[in-house]
C-alpha cells in the first residue's frame, strides 16, 4: 500500500509541476480559511497537493487546522483523493474562471447583475462534477439525495439555490454555447435571484469525458 502512495505522490508531483507553468493558483486573503490550504498561506497550490500526499504517506502528518483544511472533498478523511481534487482545482482554475466570466457577460448583456465567484461554492462544485460520471443527474447525487445536500456539506448558507450540469463540452466557450441553447439552463443562469456562482470540472475516462457542474445561490 505504501508503495502505491509513493507512486501516486510521484505522479502528482510530475503532473502538477508541468501544469503549474500554465495555470494560476487560487488565492484568498490570509485571514480567510480556504479549503485545500494545508499550510495556512492563503493560497491553494501545488504545495498543498504535495502536503496532502505526504500526509497520506505519514511523512510528515498534518495536524490541527491544516489537517481540517486538507479534507478537500469533505468526506471526513484525508487520503489520496483529496490530493487528486486539489490537483484538478489547480490545473483547471483558468477554465473555471472563464466559464463564470462568460456567464457574467451574458447576464450583463441581458441587463442582469453579474454573479460573484464564491470560493466555497467552487469547492462544492468540484465535488459535484466528480459525482456526475457515477450518476448524471441535475437533481440527484449518486446516493439519491438532492443536489442541495452538497451545499450543506460545505457549510454554505443560502435561501435559494440551483445547479446546472453538462457533459461532453471540452472548453468553457463550448460549454457556455451548449447551456445557452437549453432554455431551462439559460433561465437559471440569467435569473437575478442568484448572486453567487461556483463552477466545477471533472475529466473522466469514459464516452462523455468532460463533466461540468455549476452551483448558484
Amino acid at each position: 500500500m505504501k508503495a502505491f502512495f509513493k507512486k501516486t505522490f510521484a505522479v502528482f508531483t510530475s503532473v502538477l509541476t508541468a501544469g503549474i507553468l500554465v495555470s494560476a493558483t487560487y488565492s484568498s486573503s490570509a485571514a480567510e480559511l480556504r479549503n485545500g490550504d494545508t499550510n495556512g498561506d492563503g493560497i491553494v497550490n501545488i504545495y498543498d497537493a504535495i502536503n496532502i500526499s505526504k500526509h497520506v504517506m505519514k511523512n510528515p502528518e498534518l495536524t490541527g487546522t491544516n489537517l481540517e483544511q486538507a479534507d478537500y472533498n469533505k468526506d471526513g478523511t484525508v487520503n489520496v483523493y483529496d490530493a487528486i481534487f486539489v490537483s484538478r482545482l489547480i490545473l483547471c482554475e483558468g477554465n473555471l474562471n472563464e466559464v463564470a466570466a462568460l456567464i457574467n457577460m451574458g447576464r450583463l448583456s441581458n441587463g442582469v447583475a453579474p454573479l460573484t465567484i464564491n470560493q466555497t461554492l467552487i469547492d462544492a462544485s468540484m465535488k459535484r462534477a466528480s459525482e456526475l460520471p457515477k450518476k448524471f443527474s441535475g437533481d440527484y447525487r449518486p446516493d439519491n439525495s438532492g443536489f442541495a445536500t452538497i451545499l450543506t456539506e460545505y457549510g454554505i448558507v443560502f435561501s435559494e439555490c440551483a445547479n446546472c450540469v453538462a457533459a461532453v463540452p471540452s472548453t468553457p466557450k463550448e460549454l457556455y454555447n451548449a447551456m445557452m441553447e437549453k432554455e431551462t439552463i439559460k433561465s437559471r443562469l440569467m435569473d437575478e435571484t442568484y448572486t453567487q456562482i461556483g463552477v466545477g470540472y471533472c475529466l473522466n475516462k469514459d464516452t462523455y469525458k468532460h463533466y461540468w457542474a455549476i452551483l448558484l445561490i
